[in-house]
């Protein structure tokens, strides 16, 4: 039986992560190829720090090359980990030869081309999926079922992320990040994306939102450093506070519906309070688990490319609309 063929468009620290999933979870049934202008490759560990051994050593299934065209037609899947500026160009000529794509987020682009985009996908009917791994997250999954029985009484709800840009890759100097290059794509709005995904999962397209950009002007990087942003919904609004440059680390989504539910990714925890009584649930998962899940998704037979699609054009219109929310100063309606 011949191999699987599977190729790398870039390979920081996200398409290490991919690349050494996929390794364990079926070394014996493919060939990976990258792309790569320098065919030196130093390997990241599984910490983000940099080992002492060129990739292609520690990978003896990969094979790097400088002929992009040849690497992609000869390729059944492109898993695209470049910077964001470059991952709707890539997709997009993907798409034209057919391919199954799987895109790290997010996933933006002028709407016109984006729409060809989904139209071309959809008549190709391979496999897409952009990278929001949280959604595979053991204690996500839990949380929606948790809320779920409740659904209709949330009058609240409420999401606080703290990052800190500067502890991502300690190897490298972060103002050279795409997070804090605009024309690499950065940005709090684009790079802290994860949760508006989440919300979108929990609840779906709000019937409004209002963004605000929040900018540091003493890091002297010319994007964004966090961003508060509101959704409106029928009966109730969700109040985000994003910030990727402070060192009191919180990933936390709070939802008030008589009770309070808590989901602490940082922590890894859900908190159940009713009245004064507070219920644990969960527990401490490796940080690797949510992308097994999403990679194994992506190669299974539960896999859904309507629910891909769904997921796609939702958070498009998401940044559509918050983008021209901050340039127009002014709610947007969806």
């Amino acid at each position: 039986m011949s191999k699987k063929i599977i190729c790398f468009i870039g390979l920081g620290g996200a398409g290490q992560r991919h690349l050494r999933l996929l390794d364990k979870i079926n070394k014996q049934k493919i060939l990976f190829k990258a792309v790569r202008k320098i065919k030196k490759v130093e390997t990241i560990s599984e910490n983000f720090q940099l080992e002492d051994i060129p990739l292609v050593e520690k990978f003896k299934n990969l094979n790097l090359s400088k002929n992009y065209s040849e690497a992609i037609k000869t390729s059944e899947t492109i898993f695209i980990c470049n910077h964001t500026s470059g991952h709707f160009k890539i997709a997009n000529k993907s798409a034209e030869r057919k391919k199954a794509i799987f895109v790290e987020k997010p996933f933006y682009s002028k709407k016109k081309l984006f729409l060809n985009f989904i139209k071309r996908i959809e008549r190709n009917k391979k496999r897409f999926l952009i990278g929001y791994q949280r959604r595979f997250h053991p204690l996500f999954i839990k949380f929606k079922s948790l809320i779920k029985k409740d659904k209709n009484k949330i009058y609240k709800v409420i999401v606080n992320v703290n990052s800190y840009v500067p502890y991502w890759h300690k190897y490298e100097d972060y103002k050279k990040l795409y997070a804090c290059k605009k024309i690499l794509g950065g940005g709090a709005l684009m790079t802290e994306c994860h949760e508006i995904d989440l919300i979108l999962g929990l609840f779906g397209v709000p019937k409004s939102l209002i963004c605000k950009k929040k900018y540091n002007k003493k890091l002297k990087i010319d994007v964004e450093t966090g961003y508060q942003m509101r959704f409106d919904y029928h009966s109730f609004s969700v109040f985000f506070k994003i910030n990727m440059f402070n060192k009191n680390l919180k990933r936390e989504l709070v939802v008030f519906n008589g009770n309070t539910y808590k989901l602490d990714l940082h922590k890894g925890l859900i908190e159940k309070k009713i009245v004064k009584t507070k219920i644990i649930k969960g527990k401490k998962f490796d940080n690797d688990l949510q992308f097994k899940n999403q990679i194994k998704y992506f190669f299974s037979k539960r896999y859904s490319l309507k629910n891909s699609l769904i997921q796609a054009k939702s958070n498009f219109k998401i940044f559509d609309a918050a983008l021209k929310s901050v340039k127009y100063k002014k709610a947007i309606s969806l």
